[in-house]
């Protein structure tokens, strides 16, 4: 342990919480939300930091939830409201209900976004990929009260970037597709495999329907009998999302790691592709291992245990 920087609070180079970090060359580090980033020196001092103009940023567009992004450049990932995709049975908007709440209806929901990258500039943005947002199923309580599940197997979209020039890539889920973009929107190319999703074991069933009778579990619901009347309507996905993650290389490699339970005891798996979209071999790590960096020759990533402790791992990589 060599020293501690970005904590919490108000004042200069402190956040309340942190959604990203980047490491530029020379091992300057950069941490923030999209509302805040500070520069930090490899020691931890800090050298400087930034706040997002937020008018600026609000005079880009119909922007809506979804998860946001920092890429290596320092632009940014957000999501816009888009009128040319079509509202469907999964992508359908709120509609107000009573006493002045909204609520998509039942079904299995997909609330499809259009994520756009903005540059530092805040000039414009260049619009990329589609989001799912959270894949949840909405479950009529009677009347026009409704409640919300993510099931275990629900996915999101994943998205990444890397290389030089640096190139977007992102995974929409919950089908197996890669898309590959310039840092302008200019799609470059959707990678697909045949038979990438598969139906989920018997014990990933059962640990899926464990989980979702946590009494800190998926289902929010604390009323005994309305949790049960909410477990009965909860409907299991027949297949498991193409994707949990996706990374990019400095070589411009792509990596898309399996979907599996959090829990499972069953190896991490990544299938790794070149530049070209070739794709290359699987790489096998331990359970329960996060990646969060590739190098030239080496793999850095979390470990944890089964109490969630977190122990930090390099990998040699041999190409």
């Amino acid at each position: 342990f060599l020293g501690m920087f970005a904590s919490k609070g108000e004042g200069p180079g402190e956040f309340q919480w942190i959604e990203h970090l980047v490491i530029l060359p020379g091992d300057t580090i950069v941490v923030g939300t999209w509302r805040k980033q500070a520069w930090f020196a490899s020691s931890g001092s800090l050298e400087r930091e930034a706040l997002t103009d937020v008018e600026k940023f609000r005079g880009l567009g119909r922007w809506g939830e979804c998860e946001t992004h920092l890429l290596p450049d320092l632009s940014m990932i957000s999501c816009q409201q888009d009128s040319t995709v079509p509202f469907t049975e999964t992508n359908r908007p709120s509609r107000l209900v009573s006493q002045g709440m909204s609520s998509p209806g039942p079904g299995l929901l997909r609330q499809l976004r259009r994520q756009h990258r903005i540059p530092i500039s805040m000039d414009t943005t260049y619009p990329l990929g589609i989001d799912i947002g959270i894949e949840q199923q909405m479950i009529d309580l009677g009347g026009e009260m409704h409640t919300s599940v993510i099931h275990p197997f629900h996915a999101r979209s994943a998205l990444a970037a890397g290389g030089t020039p640096m190139r977007i890539v992102s995974a929409t889920n919950p089908h197996w597709e890669i898309e590959v973009r310039s840092a302008t929107g200019e799609l470059l190319q959707i990678i697909r495999r045949d038979g990438g999703r598969r139906a989920p074991t018997a014990a990933e069933r059962a640990a899926a329907d464990s989980a979702l009778r946590r009494p800190d579990g998926y289902v929010s619901e604390r009323d005994p009998v309305l949790r049960d009347r909410v477990l009965a309507a909860v409907i299991t996905p027949d297949s498991l999302p193409g994707h949990s993650t996706v990374h990019v290389t400095p070589r411009g490699e792509i990596l898309s790691r399996h979907f599996s339970l959090w829990e499972s005891p069953a190896p991490s798996l990544f299938d790794v592709f070149d530049a070209e979209g070739r794709w290359l071999g699987t790489l096998r790590l331990p359970p329960r291992f996060r990646l969060i960096e590739v190098g030239d020759d080496y793999l850095l990533g979390l470990q944890f245990d089964d109490d969630d402790v977190a122990t930090l791992q390099v990998f040699g990589l041999e190409r």
